[in-house]
């Protein structure tokens, strides 16, 4: 009897439909700062894939490191979607300022394309809030991203930086005819007093690349979001 009721429980067993997967979303985890091979082992245990581009990042942080992620930590993706980590292919000469994703490099050339002349419009997602010193100042829609008229802007006490207006990002990259320099470090200079720009942390840092006294030193900083867009920009001057 009992060998007829374990055969029979078999059989039910057998019969019962598989078992499917819930499809719920998955939180993407946080991979910056771990090795690559860590990385893509915790997507696949969260169900999600892997995308691997390996960049030419910072002489700071060993070889194999993840430098960036997109989407960021936290989004909630669908399981099975795609994850995009760059990895630090390493850098080139002396340890320097700290490293900043390949795309937000092309992000920056195209801003600075725009300001001088090379494109009809900025890699942007309105609405775009500029600031100047940190300070929010205005925020510019859809239709006037292209009107570089826009973007001049003059704070209420009509100076800044003992300079008087307007002061503007696009303007400033459109006259300086110098190499340029890109890095994640916000704007530092002995005479530069700067309000943090606020928001997420994907920011790159724009400055001449040749090293500027408290009269010539600036700097513009712009925060991007997850697609690749400008979303605020920070002019910053030193103030002589």
């Amino acid at each position: 009897m009992s060998e007829f009721l374990a055969w029979l429980l078999v059989v039910l067993l057998q019969a019962l439909p598989p078992t499917v997967p819930p499809t719920v979303p998955a939180a993407v985890p946080s991979l910056e700062g771990r090795p690559a091979a860590e990385a893509r082992a915790t997507l696949r245990d969260a169900g999600l894939r892997v995308d691997v581009r390996q960049v030419r990042g910072t002489a700071c942080r060993p070889r194999g490191i993840v430098l960036d992620q997109r989407p960021r930590a936290g989004v909630e993706r669908p399981v099975g979607a795609r994850v995009v980590i760059e990895v630090n292919g390493g850098g080139r000469g002396r340890c320097g300022p700290d490293p900043h994703p390949s795309w937000l490099s092309r992000v920056a050339d195209l801003f600075v394309a725009f300001a001088r002349g090379a494109r009809d419009g900025p890699p942007a997602e309105p609405p775009v809030t500029l600031y100047l010193g940190g300070q929010r100042q205005r925020v510019l829609e859809g239709g006037e991203l292209a009107d570089r008229a826009r973007w001049r802007l003059c704070p209420a006490a009509g100076t800044y930086a003992a300079r008087t207006c307007p002061f503007s990002a696009i303007d400033l990259l459109g006259r300086y005819a110098g190499p340029l320099a890109y890095t994640s470090v916000p704007p530092r200079h002995p005479c530069v007093d700067a309000t943090p720009l606020p928001g997420g942390p994907r920011r790159i840092t724009i400055t001449p690349a040749e090293p500027q006294d408290c009269v010539g030193y600036w700097a513009v900083q712009l925060q991007v979001d997850d697609d690749a867009r400008v979303v605020a920009v920070n002019l910053v001057w030193a103030e002589p």
